[in-house]
């Protein structure tokens, strides 16, 4: 085929949230077109964002990925271009804007036919519409996929074709589902068509030392010291996902629905960043779920199985919440909660961001998200609803630490999350729910080997003492050689006191329906 780039009949595949070649529908797609293929990302350049990790206002254009998530989307942009490359097609990585980078492409490959998985979040649902209708009337529309859900949210609804707003029935329609809707289908056969040199006279295909000097760091050095840390703690890994899970079945899954409440065990999968770059999908996890187990229907997995596969399901759910609600990330669900009086104290904010608050679980919570990029489940809601009901500081401010510093933040199970332990969002936590950090440190790290790991300085106390350091007489302080105050700080607020505000808080924004039984919920 004459293939040049002012008359090129090719399938661009581009590609988002799907860094895979395997369950890659949208790939697949195009290998089977018999055209030349052409793999594409954009690097966003976003307009208006904000570069300091130290800033907590949410920016006036929000970045597409945060400083943690530019650092994991770097490896495996590396990873895809050599899977790619075995299957002969290159990778071509573009910096920019997302719609000017691509007008500009269309422009050089006026005839190029386009192939994408779909994404949920309004921004990116607008532009993808658009840019279907355009390619529709130019009959250059390849086709667009569901790649990256186990069902799109419009395919679970409730009898009246709405969208569910409660999990617990949202899961149970997804069990409805034939399974041959959420199957995964195998990666594709080499591309036999490859596209000829001139194709890249207006664009970069990156190689490995190419793509280190793409824009992958907001703000240079002070951010690469950073996320060195992250790499130290993930290079001791092998970073394939499949590995990841196949480690996860066999070891871990027979504990999983106790063990995954106790952060020091380390009975989680480790799985989310891989989803949240679609390195893997949910798909290929359902398929080697059900292999595992041997079964064929939801009803005969294990007690454990099952819980984790419900976990997967939280995913779709919270995307459903983020296509069928506009900007998650910035507004209450429940628009009451706007009228919240929430503090604006930036130095509790700084060191709730440090780990510096005085409670150790929270402080571990928050310390190993900074040197690893991630963060036990459990602890996530135990700092998140230290911050909101503790501090009552904007959850909007914890959305968006988290959404700079973890690896696996996703535009919607970040923030449908922060809404939940808020209580402003869809099957939210009720509202009078606040996590007593004590006794959840004691129930879920009782020997306080979590604290311990990532809050060092209180190493030598006992498990007794270790999730209330200020209670420890002076004798042990000194066995433990601690100086309360200097070498680990007294609590930033009285757990008791803080617990009775918030309540008071949420009373002028509900009225008169916080019952005497609600004030006595403390967990």
């Amino acid at each position: 085929m004459n293939f040049n780039h002012n008359s090129n009949f090719c399938s661009i595949v581009w590609f988002r949230a799907d860094l895979r070649i395997s369950d890659n529908p949208a790939l697949s797609a195009a290998v089977k077109s018999d055209r030349p293929c052409i793999a594409l990302f954009v690097l966003p350049t976003d307009k208006n964002e904000k570069s300091e990790l130290k800033k907590w206002e949410l920016p006036s254009a929000r970045p597409t990925y945060g400083s943690a998530g530019r650092w994991w989307l770097l490896r495996s942009l590396e990873r895809l271009r050599q899977e790619l490359a075995a299957l002969k097609i290159p990778l071509l990585i573009l910096e920019g804007v997302e719609s000017e980078v691509i007008k500009n492409f269309r422009e050089v490959f006026p005839s190029a036919f386009f192939y994408w998985n779909r994404r949920y979040d309004p921004v990116g649902v607008a532009f993808d519409t658009k840019l279907k209708q355009e390619l529709k009337e130019n009959d250059r529309l390849g086709g667009s996929f569901k790649g990256n859900l186990l069902n799109e949210p419009w395919e679970i609804t409730n009898g009246s074709g709405e969208a569910y707003k409660v999990f617990t029935p949202f899961w149970k329609a997804v069990q409805k589902r034939p399974m041959s809707a959420m199957a995964a289908i195998a990666a594709p056969k080499s591309n036999n068509t490859e596209p000829q040199n001139q194709v890249f006279d207006h664009f970069v295909k990156p190689n490995s030392s190419e793509m280190s000097g793409l824009k992958f760091y907001k703000s240079s050095a002070a951010e690469k010291a950073w996320t060195s840390k992250i790499h130290k703690h993930w290079s001791s890994f092998e970073m394939l996902p499949q590995k990841f899970l196949e480690v996860f079945l066999r070891e871990k899954l027979t504990v999983y629905r106790e063990g995954r409440n106790t952060p020091s065990l380390g009975s989680t999968s480790s799985l989310s960043p891989f989803l949240r770059f679609g390195e893997i999908s949910p798909r290929q996890i359902l398929a080697k779920v059900f292999a595992f187990e041997k079964v064929s229907t939801f009803s005969e997995l294990s007690e454990n199985a099952y819980c984790f596969l419900s976990e997967i399901c939280w995913r779709d759910f919270s995307y459903s919440i983020l296509f069928n609600y506009k900007s998650i990330d910035t507004m209450p669900i429940k628009s009451n909660f706007s009228d919240f009086p929430w503090e604006q104290n930036e130095n509790h904010f700084l060191l709730w961001k440090q780990g510096n608050t005085g409670y150790p679980i929270v402080d571990a919570g928050m310390r190993e998200l900074w040197q690893t990029g991630l963060m036990h489940n459990r602890v996530r809601m135990i700092v998140a609803s230290f911050l909101v009901k503790h501090l009552r500081l904007p959850w909007t401010w914890g959305e968006s630490w988290f959404w700079d510093t973890l690896v696996d933040a996703c535009p919607a199970s970040n923030p449908a999350s922060w809404q939940w332990v808020t209580g402003c969002g869809l099957d939210a936590a009720p509202y009078f729910r606040i996590f007593n950090p004590i006794s959840q440190g004691q129930k879920f790290d009782p020997a306080g080997t979590y604290v311990k790991k990532w809050v060092p300085e209180l190493s030598l106390l006992s498990a007794k003492q270790v999730h209330t350091p200020w209670l420890a007489d002076e004798v042990d302080l000194r066995r433990a050689k601690i100086k309360m105050g200097l070498d680990y700080p007294f609590p930033v607020v009285d757990h008791a006191s803080a617990r009775v505000k918030a309540l008071s808080g949420f009373q002028k924004i509900r009225g008169n329906d916080v019952s005497s039984s609600a004030h006595e919920t403390d967990v």
